[in-house]
């Protein structure tokens, strides 16, 4: 999976967000025609930072969660699975 080219990630004011990269697209427009941007916590920011640009796996994902943040691999994969379906949904993420 990667990034959809409709997406950029920025950092505004110090925090991590999806910005809409394709503006004329209504689908990434609110109801009032704001730009509708995906914040993101730190570690997401990081991870999709870590992979931008490049095709990666579940199990990279995983992998570069544990190593950076020395965290539980069980707790990397729920983590990670809920942040791809969180992106998905938002159609942030391709397959």
């Amino acid at each position: 999976m990667e990034l959809s080219d409709k997406y950029v990630l920025r950092e505004l004011a110090g925090k991590g967000v999806l910005m809409p990269e394709r503006v004329t697209d209504p689908s990434l427009r609110t109801e009032s025609g704001a730009l509708r941007a995906i914040g993101l916590s730190d570690s997401a920011f990081w991870l999709l930072k870590t992979f931008e640009g490049r095709d990666f796996t579940v199990e990279q994902a995983v992998d570069a969660l544990c190593r950076h943040y020395d965290v539980d691999r069980s707790r990397a994969w729920a983590d990670v699975a809920s942040m791809i379906e969180t992106l998905r949904s938002c159609g942030a993420l391709e397959d």
